[in-house]
């Protein structure tokens, strides 16, 4: 304590000496009005304190992680205690599945408590990567404005020339029949000095133009990040708010279509911005009459779309505009073909099982990562759905394949490819529903599709699925909640078909 006491003194007592320092040798190179790198006196000793400022603060971080060992391995060592604490964390949750009803509720409730972490974490990242953001777009516009500064400086420059030039002009006219060669060739140059006025003319306006942008670019920026920093947020930008799809319709019906997919997104916005409040009648998204007829027409040609209402802001819970019965939040909407993605039985991912993955961490990583690779390989191939349903969503099922594979590798150890196919005809709205196949040799070791359902009794001695690491491949987390690929009305769609809360925020 009194060790601490004397270095905050010591550090208050430094910082207060290098500031008056630097204050005072700022005033003298004020008072001396010195001029350092062509800037004037006062921008001069504007800089000398702004020096000043940055000794000070290295200073006092030199000898903060110098003195004090907690503080650099608070800064410098936290990634790797918290790779030790989620080590740590795994070993607790191992004994914890063998315990009781009680103790698996427990267990159930830190893996819900995790995976709000994980979203915190993806907040944190995403509002870092803003601040990142920001940072470049005003490193940016510095560099564009000294460019803008040295062409003003190279501009004016010319034109003195140029006075110069048009004086000599105008003195040696009395002169012609004498110097008539010399005066052709100052009137050359005089040629070429307005072309290269002309052209540096043209680069400041470019200059200009790209500038503007650069503001526009960091106001964008830092509207998004005090949004995100002001409170709860309610929508992100491009979060699904409604989904339907339709096919072969008349104009009127398009736009009868459309409008009805539009009150689901007002809906969904009101449900989030406003909740636990009475339903409200009231028009509160902002689309553009321009992408509303675009929509209109894109659907008139008779394929089958789906179509999608995303948020084109971020908006947090309790907008005064909302509360004020105003329409603004600005949505987008776009309309994508109904097209068959994947077949019945036609491989998305696939991963080898080598003899090395004969535990439960290992295996339920490897697993975890083959479900992350279907997902991504659907998105990519134009999948709307955002997440997976494996098996039907039958609990049993996943576990029982889980421990086969398992079982497998500790018994017998050879390599197997593990492979997620489709198990329908997947479309564009999806859902993606899919089984786990097991290979050797290009023969089906194990198959989800060869397990019984889930009404079979289970044998005495089954591990837990806890035990097999299928946290994160919970059914209920992967059952889709897309439209049916086979349902071209978007007024038959459940509500939770438009549902916004499975949209990823880093979207």
């Amino acid at each position: 304590m009194a060790a601490g006491i004397l270095l905050v003194g010591a550090m208050l007592i430094l910082g207060g000496v290098l500031a008056t320092a630097g204050d005072r040798i700022g005033m003298k190179v004020g008072k001396a009005r010195l001029s350092l790198f062509n800037l004037r006196p006062r921008q001069t000793a504007t800089l000398v304190t702004i020096l000043t400022g940055g000794v000070i603060s290295a200073t006092t971080l030199g000898i903060l992680f110098l003195l004090n060992d907690q503080l650099r391995t608070g800064v410098f060592d936290l990634e790797d205690i918290q790779e030790d604490l989620a080590a740590a964390q795994l070993d607790l949750e191992a004994i914890r599945d063998e315990r009781d009803t009680i103790d698996q509720e427990l267990a159930q409730a830190q893996v819900d408590q995790e995976k709000a972490a994980e979203n915190l974490r993806r907040i944190n990242t995403s509002l870092r990567e803003s601040e990142i953001a920001q940072a470049e777009a005003e490193s940016q516009l510095a560099d564009k404005q000294a460019e803008l500064t040295a062409a003003n400086t190279k501009f004016r420059q010319t034109q003195v020339e140029l006075s110069q030039v048009s004086r000599q002009a105008t003195n040696l006219r009395t002169e012609i029949q004498q110097l008539q060669q010399r005066q052709q060739q100052q009137t050359q140059e005089f040629k070429q000095q307005r072309e290269a006025l002309i052209e540096q003319d043209a680069q400041i306006f470019e200059k200009t133009q790209q500038l503007q942008e650069l503001e526009v670019q960091r106001a964008l920026l830092i509207d998004e990040l005090q949004t995100l920093r002001s409170g709860e947020v309610a929508l992100f930008r491009n979060q699904r708010l409604a989904v339907g799809v339709v096919s072969d319709v008349t104009p009127a019906e398009a736009a009868q279509t459309v409008d009805q997919i539009l009150r689901r997104a007002n809906q969904t916005v009101l449900d989030k911005i406003l909740p636990g409040t009475q339903p409200i009648e009231r028009q509160v998204v902002l689309i553009t009459k321009a992408e509303v007829e675009r929509l209109i027409a894109q659907l008139r040609d008779g394929r089958e779309y789906v179509i999608r209402i995303l948020s084109a802001g971020n908006y947090l819970v309790g907008e005064p505009c909302v509360s004020a019965r105003l329409q603004c939040i600005q949505v987008t909407a776009e309309a994508v073909p109904n097209e068959l993605i994947f077949f019945e039985g036609e491989t998305i991912a696939a991963a080898a099982i080598g003899s090395d993955l004969n535990t439960q961490e290992l295996l339920s990583d490897r697993f975890n990562l083959l479900i992350s690779a279907t997902e991504f390989r659907a998105q990519q191939a134009g999948v709307l759905a955002e997440t997976v349903q494996i098996a039907g969503g039958d609990e049993v099922v996943i576990r029982d394949f889980f421990n086969q594979i398992l079982n497998y590798q500790q018994t017998i150890g050879a390599t197997i490819d593990l492979k997620t196919v489709a198990s329908h005809n997947i479309y564009t709205v999806g859902p993606l529903d899919i089984e786990l196949v097991a290979e050797q040799r290009g023969e089906v070791v194990f198959s989800t599709l060869a397990l019984p359902q889930a009404e079979t009794e289970l044998d005495a001695d089954a591990t837990n699925p806890d035990d097999a690491g299928l946290d994160d491949a919970n059914p209920d987390d992967a059952s889709s909640d897309d439209a049916n690929p086979d349902d071209a009305n978007p007024d038959d769609a459940s509500p939770d078909d438009a549902s916004p809360d499975n949209a990823n925020p880093d979207e």
